[in-house]
């Protein structure tokens, strides 16, 4: 066997080669190496915008589970009654949500200043009537103009924010239901003050919620409860009174002692109440 040999400059040339080649592979794999800890970087950066996002929509869902304490009120005959308390609900920073039957123009001006003290004035009809006995006598379209519509126009004409109304006597029916929403933010219905199901406060479709009474005939630990379940689950609690009284002489009242433990009890668990056109 013949051995070959090569000349030592030739030998020389293909170790520096080799080098070479040996230097660019290093380069290489510090490449690789940089861009393997960039992805990992990326990477990172991702995982903490993801996690960011996340804690941003629990958070928004924390602030939308809010829930809130609406305080409503109805009747116009009560409205001096109404004026004559509304330092009880300063006292307390609170709101409320008084809903006006047998509106007429000169009344105006005390019903405004209840919406300059941060309160709302809703509509509760004109005639305060039986909305199904009139409808089935005159239609719905009369019921609705002469009841409703004519009496929100004045309402609005005097300067009033009206965006909610109230059901005379709880009476209420899908096809009044839909010829309101043109006008209205959201519509309250009333169930018997004899009812113990105090879960009836919480039914809502996002237009048309339920309420329970808070009259003082009616106001007992349940209604407390029902507090505690709108703080703690986020719910919105729809209650309903009539005329604000010192003493207590009938059942569609409030005297100033019970409102004022609806308002103590509010403020204590921090159950912030809210007026009907804040509703969500």
């Amino acid at each position: 066997m013949k051995l070959k040999f090569y000349p030592i400059a030739f030998v020389l040339s293909l170790t520096a080669c080799t080098e070479e080649i040996n230097k660019e592979v290093e380069v290489i794999k510090e490449v690789e190496v940089v861009k393997e800890v960039e992805v990992v970087k990326e990477v990172e950066v991702i995982k903490e915008v993801e996690v960011i996002k996340e804690v941003e929509v629990i958070k928004e869902i924390e602030k939308k589970a809010e829930g809130g304490l609406f305080l409503t009120f109805d009747d116009g005959y009560c409205l001096d009654g109404w004026l004559n308390s509304e330092y009880i609900f300063s006292e307390y920073n609170a709101k409320a949500t008084f809903f006006m039957s047998r509106y007429e123009k000169e009344l105006s001006s005390k019903l405004i200043s209840l919406q300059n003290a941060g309160h709302e004035i809703g509509h509760h009809t004109h005639w305060h009537a039986n909305a199904n006995t009139w409808i089935e006598k005159d239609g719905l379209d009369h019921w609705y103009k002469n009841e409703v519509y004519d009496t929100l126009i004045s309402m609005r004409e005097s300067g009033l924010d009206v965006q909610s109304f109230a059901f005379p006597f709880g009476v209420y029916n899908q096809k009044m239901l839909e010829i309101l929403r043109s006008e209205f933010k959201s519509a309250r219905g009333f169930s018997t003050p004899h009812s113990k199901d105090l879960r009836n406060g919480f039914l809502n479709d996002g237009f048309f919620y339920n309420s329970v009474s808070m009259d003082t005939a009616y106001l007992d630990d349940r209604v407390f409860l029902a507090m505690d379940h709108a703080k703690n689950e986020g719910k919105n609690l729809v209650l309903v009174a009539h005329c604000i009284v010192e003493d207590w002489t009938d059942r569609w009242q409030i005297t100033h002692e019970s409102l004022r433990s609806i308002l103590k009890y509010a403020n204590k668990i921090g159950l912030k109440t809210k007026t009907m056109n804040e509703i969500e």
